[in-house]
């Protein structure tokens, strides 16, 4: 049972993951569009990792809630690309 449970936040988060990879490449689409391409690994690293937990946190949710895991995985990648957004709105810009 917690093995199961381990597994499915990491698969959450890796779904998240996704999601906020997809954002990110549409980010550095729209900058290099604009020639104001700047690549910093330690901001896309934070990136990915907020998506990774907002995909884990999604996931637990929908656990918690008795929901079926295999019916949200979109929902679960659409959580990683828009609560990443939620959560670095929280925090400021010029940090």
């Amino acid at each position: 049972m917690e093995l199961e449970i381990i597994l499915g936040i990491l698969a959450g988060g890796l779904l998240g993951v996704v999601g906020q990879g997809m954002r990110a490449v549409v980010g550095i689409k729209k900058m290099m569009e604009k020639g104001t391409y700047l690549f910093e690994w330690r901001i896309l690293s934070i990136s990915l990792f907020i998506g990774f937990i907002a995909g884990a946190l999604t996931w637990a949710g929908i656990h918690i809630s008795g929901g079926t895991i295999g019916a949200n995985i979109l929902g679960i990648i659409a959580a990683g690309y828009a609560g990443a957004d939620a959560i670095e709105s929280f925090f400021p810009r010029n940090a």
